[in-house]
């Protein structure tokens, strides 16, 4: 299975989330609907792979049926001092892989404290060697001689001295931040950490800060900051969850009178742990950024990281919705667009329309239609990926914690790809038996029932496509089948899980199926198969139960080939299938 969803134009990831409690901090369940579905397949150890290039690795064992993650994840979660009510999101990659991101109580994802030694040490030293030197000439402090070093050094886990390395008390996820950060930690020999200074530092006049364990206690004092021949002194806040801590009053002053900018980086050296004093060290990398808007600061391709948040759905918030608080507070004044839109990874893009009322952003009109599209109900979560200009990605997880299959019809932009994928369209359809030039006999006007359409409006051949799958091949094979046939249909990905398991999920029918259980025919060639089709309180939920295994199995179906099933009677409810073999 690995090995299949690491192909490139595979399938998509998979997502699913759990909320950290004090009770998984040292073990955590996987939720079983992911367990039932991929857990054979996952090899082990596992390796978490968060934004800040790390990579961690979990062992997971099998318990009554249920799958745990054990050894490595209590590191994890200390390092990244996750706390009750955290979240994070796991992406299942396959190869053993899961992208991770956490977002913290205020809805809003951490600001990761990776500790530069977790990381590749060899990672773009060769490609970034001769802008490094070039960034060194900048550091006004680093032309000759080495810094006298604080002490004592910090302790490491095993008691022993810190490396030269082990003095960088985080990891930037900037490339040139990164390079800084390298640099100076061959030519210095005092704890220090780096900083990509974001719109957020400027416009609040905070600045968080990693953790400095074993270098300053971590309660609220005063600091003092030194550029050059001035120095300033900063309130750095207390925090339980050490890797929270923040530069507060007084850094305000500090970042007007030294003239910090978005886009620049900033080195603070801790040269005298008695006094708390830091040096700063400043590369001005975009003096244009304090004239133009945060969008456009954010849209900068190697400027900062996109930022998440999520919001669970309630029966309250089905047709506005409240964007959280802190988001507001650092973002909202730059979301200078509205509407925004809203991607999900089915390729459609929504329109939705925000007010401001009493200091709160709150999505409101096109927010309805989007939950109405995906049957959104209490107890699913959102998960929205901020990326400026309005921009949002959007990812949508049930109640299960797994995220759901997509059931988009005719949303997406039509001219998508159509001139780059016409020739391969061609060749799809000269793969499918019955459709080498003739066109479909329609279904009969007797059994005919209204098409589900969007504007009321008489439905075009696109609008007889019931979903649209997000894999490129399956996507090529549902646009020539449009232009072919004149009956409804659905297109679907084989993914394991639908070989090995009982069941096949199938996009909302509304307007052709009655939403409930019912035996259905699925037709290929000569031979006909009888299928329970549920039916389901979430209309796009409904799946071929009973008899499916028995047709996967009887037609050799394996995973990466892509069907059709063209509803041709609707009385009897009979489908013709038409199955794209994989070349894999």
């Amino acid at each position: 299975m690995d090995a299949h969803r690491s192909r490139g134009d595979a399938i998509l990831p998979i997502r699913f989330f759990k909320f950290i409690l004090k009770t998984n901090l040292v073990t955590i369940k996987i939720p079983n609907k992911f367990a039932k579905r991929y857990g054979l397949g996952m090899p082990n150890p596992v390796f978490l792979k968060p934004p800040d290039g790390t990579e961690w690795k979990v062992t997971w064992t099998k318990k009554n049926g249920e799958f745990w993650f054990e050894k490595g994840w209590k590191e994890f979660t200390e390092n990244y001092s996750l706390d009750h009510g955290d979240l994070v999101m796991f992406k299942y990659e396959g190869t053993s892989q899961f992208d991770v991101i956490i977002v913290d109580k205020g809805n809003l994802e951490i600001e990761y404290p990776a500790s530069v030694t977790n990381c590749d040490e060899e990672m773009n030293l060769g490609e970034s060697d001769d802008e490094s030197v070039e960034i060194l000439d900048e550091l006004e402090v680093h032309k000759a001689g080495q810094k006298p070093p604080t002490t004592p050094h910090k302790k490491t886990a095993k008691g022993e001295k810190a490396s030269q390395k082990d003095l960088s008390l985080n990891w930037p996820r900037e490339p040139r931040a990164q390079e800084v950060a390298k640099k100076f930690a061959s030519e210095s020999d005092n704890p220090f950490f780096t900083k990509y200074i974001k719109h957020v530092h400027v416009a609040e006049g905070r600045l968080s800060v990693p953790d400095m364990e074993g270098y300053i206690e971590n309660k609220t004092v005063c600091v003092k900051l030194q550029l050059g021949q001035r120095s300033w002194h900063v309130k750095l806040l207390g925090s339980p969850n050490p890797s929270t801590r923040r530069f507060s009053a007084g850094f305000s002053l500090f970042a007007t009178e030294s003239e910090l900018r978005p886009g620049d980086i900033c080195v603070f050296e801790l040269i005298s742990r008695e006094d708390i004093v830091f040096k700063n060290y400043r590369i001005n990398t975009a003096p244009q950024l304090p004239t133009q808007s945060m969008d456009a600061h954010l849209n900068r391709g190697d400027a900062i990281l996109p930022i998440r948040f999520f919001k669970f759905i309630l029966k309250t918030n089905l047709e506005t919705i409240k964007i959280p608080n802190k988001f507001t507070k650092r973002y909202g004044d730059g979301m200078s667009n509205n509407p925004a839109f809203l991607k999900p990874p089915d390729g459609t893009k929504w329109k939705v329309h925000w007010t401001k009322k009493n200091g709160e952003c709150w999505f409101e009109k096109g927010w309805k239609e989007f939950t109405e599209n995906y049957s959104l109900e209490e107890g699913d979560l959102v998960v929205f990926k901020y990326e400026g200009t309005s921009q949002f990605e959007v990812n949508v997880l049930d109640q299960s914690k797994l995220e759901i299959n997509y059931p988009p019809c005719g949303t997406c932009d039509e001219e998508e790809n159509l001139h780059q994928s016409d020739d391969k369209s061609l060749i799809i359809l000269d793969e499918c038996e019955g459709h080498k030039g003739r066109q479909k006999p329609p279904i009969p006007l007797s059994s005919a029932q209204p098409h589900k359409e969007m504007r009321d409006e008489k439905a075009t051949g696109r609008g007889l496509s019931m979903n649209w799958p997000g894999e490129p091949r399956a996507r090529e094979v549902a646009k020539s089948f449009i232009s072919e046939s004149n009956n409804p249909f659905f297109t679907k990905y084989i993914k394991p899980v639908h070989v090995a398991e009982n069941y096949l999920s199938v996009p909302d029918m509304d307007g052709y199926v009655e939403n409930k259980s019912k035996d259905v025919i699925l037709q290929l060639g000569q031979r006909s198969w009888h299928v329970k089709l549920l039916g389901s309180h979430k209309p796009s939920r409904r799946r071929f139960s009973a008899g499916w295994s028995l047709f996967a199995s009887e037609t050799q179906l394996h995973p990466g080939d892509v069907c059709i099933f063209e509803l041709v009677n609707r009385e009897d409810t009979v489908f013709k299938v038409h199955v794209f073999k994989s070349h894999n």
